[in-house]
């Protein structure tokens, strides 16, 4: 998450740089609860993982998804700066939250969103690019947007959430040594489409990449 100083920026649009003085108590007071949201969510989603619900990362994804989805204004904005800390944030969730920060008049908050938005925004971007001119080991074969089921080209659109789409199952890591490095395969059982799921470790959002079907 970035640092107070680093959000009030993001305001002095909004509000001119005589203002940011006077939101720094705000955004402090609004970091600390990210945090402590982010703190609260790993908890819960440790202790799914123990009662066999399914991995860490895909329980806090499936927390951070229900907590989005259903709740709203600064409640919702706050959460969806914690997914962004925490790597499950997805595109769908600035949407929700696009509609919130339109409706406030909170400098501080519509700061960590807009804030988060454009983290989450330029990360994406950055493997996307990375995507289009790194065609991966000599014979790794590149997927087919044409042979994708929807929910596959839609996490390709949106490859920067944490967890998969329930059409995935794990699958045992292919013979590549650069891509079997640091991730967790997956297989889509509606196209004939694999997936390795990375957690880089130069920042918090977890990087979806689509492979063509291995023999």
């Amino acid at each position: 998450m970035r640092r107070p100083a680093t959000i009030a920026m993001a305001a002095m649009s909004d509000t001119g740089p005589a203002s940011v003085g006077r939101l720094q108590p705000r955004i402090s007071a609004l970091l600390a609860q990210v945090r402590e949201t982010s703190r609260h969510a790993k908890r819960l989603a440790r202790a799914s993982a123990r009662r066999g619900e399914g991995d860490f990362a895909d329980c806090l994804a499936r927390l951070y998804d229900h907590w989005i989805v259903f709740s709203q204004g600064k409640q919702r904005l706050i959460r969806i700066a914690s997914a962004a800390e925490v790597g499950a944030l997805s595109l769908r969730h600035l949407q929700y939250g696009e509609r919130d920060v339109g409706m406030t008049d909170d400098a501080a908050l519509r700061a960590l969103y807009w804030t988060t938005a454009r983290r989450w925004q330029g990360a994406r971007h950055d493997v996307m690019n990375a995507d289009a001119t790194d065609r991966g080991p000599a014979g790794h074969a590149r997927p087919d947007l044409d042979s994708m089921c929807g929910a596959c080209r839609e996490l390709h659109r949106d490859a920067r959430r944490r967890g998969p789409h329930v059409a995935l199952r794990t699958a045992p890591p292919a013979s590549s040594a650069p891509l079997r490095a640091g991730g967790r395969w997956f297989r889509c059982t509606a196209c004939p489409t694999h997936w390795v799921r990375r957690h880089p470790a130069h920042e918090p959002f977890a990087v979806w990449t689509a492979t063509a079907a291995r023999a």
